[in-house]
């Protein structure tokens, strides 16, 4: 009872020893993990969290920072240096950066990144970061997600980390031979003493009530510290959106701004100024609202630094001061925007009498352009139509600027400079549209006059093969002479109109091209029309010369495939021989034809290459049938020797035995023999076959029962003997198998740590997509 007492004393102590060691204690920022004080991270913050999270497991120190800007510090890496002398949990022991610690930063309105290490990652990062923020991160900032730089640069040091710590590995060779063990017969062993059994059962009793309380004690601190942990977070974050918005409330100087805009009173037209001015009260309206509300929640229950508040209220809090920093980013984006509008004005009072000059010289140089094209006699009424827009819109822009509005003037200026170049553009291409129109009426002349020809020496062709082989050769092509003729008179006539688009009286470019399109297009299908004529001459000529060769090779293949057939014409059906006949009538077809006055040779050809088809097939046919008809011989024979085996066996095994075998087997035997003469009598080969394999089924039955009834007989004849005389055939013996039980000890050994240095890294310009450097 007193060691029970023990026992439960030590747990209760072990659990309080737990609870203490657990206690909440307050977390400094450096001891953060992710503090977004630019508060740029918005709904990604959950994102980068958990990049930020997959390291810790990787073993990494992980501390993310944004900062709005590294002040008076100079660089990011002096700012990085400041924090770290700082926070003693970002140094080692020996005061210089923790070994394992990674430091991914930003400075927001100096467009800085920056990645720096401990020595423990050196070997992986040392000739990666520089890309990792070029290539994963910068590109992600310059476009405002600054949550997805961190997730992706973070992911892949994530990545790289891993692989240093967990190396690919390669399987063996060949797995080691397995090793079978055999274990000795043993004695059967004593019953096992149990007096002892209640006591244990006892203490396990006791055990497991302590470990139900310990494991549910363990589950309720766990939870209060999550709880804890989750409330810091929350508080951070709310405390971070504060001084986001107290920092731009602070920064906030529109009083510049509003001075320039009052110095254009009197320079710039009055409704252009009051576009700015209602610009920069919409600014200054954004800029108040966001300030009142930032002080009604600094003066009430809306500050994050009063204690004992939920992780959901700090979430409120933080909620709130995100939205006057939303508010404040939104006015300073109006308010840049006024100074940027102001620029141009001030820009525009200095360079518009300039713009103006320069229009109006752009648009003397165009009318000087278009002129020398209109004295060599071209017509130029699109590109005067262009000058006289060009023109008008030069005066608005004179218009403009005496009225003083500068917007207006430049938009006037760029649009009567495009079009006095579009102008002379369109005057200056008249002489090179001039000389490409020529060039098409004379290259469509040239070809008018081959297609000429081609279809004169197509007349001829089709004159020489009407009168020397059947209509039916080439009646399918009367008329392509007609049509093609008709088509070369079109594009002659499309020609002439050509001819007289192009010259400098008409100067109708356009339809000049259009013209020789379409005769060109006649001219092609007038050349298609012509060459079907000479491939058909060709066609002819190579079938009269083939016509011969094809019925000889026809006529011997027929041969081949009918001295097969009759040299095992008991194997091959009779409709081949009605099919080889067909073949042979196809064949004296084409025979007819050729000797026509005059034959139609490509049907002669056609009607040869199909007997010879025909015939070529039939003799596969017939090769297959008879190959099959010798294998079922083959097999029937073999099933018939077979069956006389297995019946003589049969019938000598009984014939020897018969005074023991029973009328049964003799009946098998008998069916047997009756099937086996069947078989040999049978006249188709399936036959012989079905009737050999019943004759081989019966007798293996009649063997079966005959060895059956002859072990029976034997039984009954042999004498009975008493049990006692052979007792000792049931006893055995067995020998013992032995184990070896010698066997080798397992080595290992250590290593030693390394102490740390500074490590490496180093910050990065994100304004463009190369890479950063050691240092800021």
């Amino acid at each position: 009872m007193g060691r029970k007492a023990l026992t439960g004393k030590m747990v209760l102590l072990l659990l309080v020893v737990l609870l203490l060691s657990q206690t909440v204690h307050a977390q400094s920022t450096c001891d953060v993990l992710v503090v977004d004080e630019a508060g740029v991270f918005g709904d990604g913050l959950g994102d980068v969290e958990a990049a930020v999270n997959k390291l810790v497991l990787l073993g990494v120190d992980v501390r993310v920072r944004t900062i709005q800007t590294f002040g008076s510090v100079g660089t990011l890496d002096n700012y990085e240096k400041q924090v770290e002398q700082q926070c003693a949990s970002w140094r080692a022991t020996d005061g210089g950066r923790k070994n394992n610690l990674l430091v991914a930063m930003i400075a927001v309105d100096d467009r800085r990144t920056a990645v720096y290490y401990g020595q423990e990652w050196e070997r992986t990062l040392d000739g990666q970061w520089e890309r990792i923020i070029a290539d994963r991160m910068n590109p992600r900032f310059r476009d405002s997600d600054f949550a997805g730089g961190f997730e992706n640069g973070l992911g892949e040091i994530g990545r790289l980390i891993d692989l240093q710590l967990h190396p690919p590995t390669q399987a063996p060779a060949s797995a080691p031979p397995s090793v079978v063990v055999v274990q000795p017969e043993r004695p059967p062993s004593p019953p096992p003493d149990l007096s002892g059994l209640w006591k244990v059962l006892g203490l396990v009793v006791v055990l497991a009530v302590l470990a139900v309380v310990g494991y549910y004690t363990y589950l309720f601190v766990t939870t209060y510290l999550a709880e804890q942990t989750k409330r810091r977070a929350a508080q951070q974050k709310a405390r971070i959106a504060k001084k986001a918005a107290a920092s731009r409330i602070t920064d906030w100087d529109s009083q510049d701004v509003e001075v320039a805009v009052a110095n254009l009173d009197g320079q710039v037209v009055k409704d252009e100024v009051q576009e700015l001015r209602d610009d920069l009260a919409r600014a200054q309206g954004l800029y108040d609202r966001a300030a009142m509300a930032y002080a009604d929640m600094d003066s009430t229950a809306g500050d994050p630094d009063q204690p004992g508040l939920t992780p959901n209220e700090y979430d409120i809090i933080a909620g709130e001061f995100e939205q006057v920093l939303r508010q404040l980013r939104d006015a300073n984006i109006i308010l840049k925007e006024v100074g940027r509008q102001i620029e141009a004005m001030r820009n525009s009072i200095t360079w518009a009498p300039e713009a103006i000059e320069m229009a109006s010289q752009a648009f003397f140089r165009a009318t000087g352009q278009v002129a020398e094209i209109t004295e060599k006699g071209f017509e130029t009424t699109e590109a005067g139509e262009m000058l006289r827009l060009a023109s008008d819109s030069l005066v608005q822009a004179q218009d403009a600027l005496k009225a003083k509005r500068f917007k207006v003037v430049w938009g006037q200026v760029e649009i009567s400079e495009a079009q006095a170049r579009q102008a002379a553009k369109q005057a200056e291409a008249l002489p090179g549209i001039q000389q490409a129109v020529e060039q098409l009426v004379t290259e469509l002349a040239a070809r008018i006059e081959e297609i000429k020809a081609m279809i004169e020496a197509g007349a001829v062709v089709f004159a020489e093969l009407s009168a020397t082989y059947a209509e039916s050769c080439w009646k399918s092509f009367r008329g392509n002479g007609t049509e093609a003729e008709n088509r070369l008179n079109w594009s002659a006539k499309a020609w002439r109109v050509a001819r007289g688009c192009s010259t400098m009286e008409e100067q109708q470019w356009q339809k000049a091209k259009d013209m020789t399109t379409k005769a060109n297009a006649w001219l092609d299908q007038a050349e298609n029309l012509m060459r079907s004529i000479f491939t058909l001459e060709n066609n002819l000529e190579a079938a009269k010369q083939d016509a011969d060769e094809e019925i000889v090779a026809a006529q011997a293949d027929i041969d081949v495939a009918w001295e097969y057939i009759e040299r095992y014409d008991g194997d091959i059906r009779e409709s081949l021989e009605d099919d080889l006949r067909q073949a042979q009538e196809t064949l004296g077809q084409a025979d007819a034809e050729l000797e026509k006055t005059k034959p139609d040779y490509l049907k002669v050809v056609k009607l040869a290459r199909q007997a010879n088809k025909s015939a070529d097939q039939i003799l596969v046919k017939a090769r297959s049938e008879h190959e099959a008809a010798e294998r079922l011989r083959q097999k029937a024979a073999g099933a018939l020797r077979d069956a006389k085996a297995v019946v003589s066996q049969a019938a000598e095994y009984i014939e020897d035995r018969s005074y023991d075998v029973g009328r049964t087997a003799e009946s098998q035997l008998g069916d047997a023999q009756e099937f086996l003469k069947k078989a040999r009598s049978a006249r188709t080969l399936e036959s012989q076959i079905r009737h050999a394999e019943k004759a081989e089924e019966y007798a293996d039955k009649a063997y079966s029962r005959a060895q059956s009834d002859v072990d029976d007989a034997e039984e009954a004849r042999r004498p009975t003997y008493s049990s006692t005389d052979y007792s000792g055939w049931g006893s055995s013996s067995s020998i013992p198998w032995s184990s070896d039980d010698d066997g080798d000890d397992g080595g290992g050994g250590s290593i030693d740590w390394g102490s740390s240095d500074d490590g490496g890294g180093g910050s990065s310009s994100w304004c463009s997509s190369g890479g950063g450097g050691g240092g800021s």
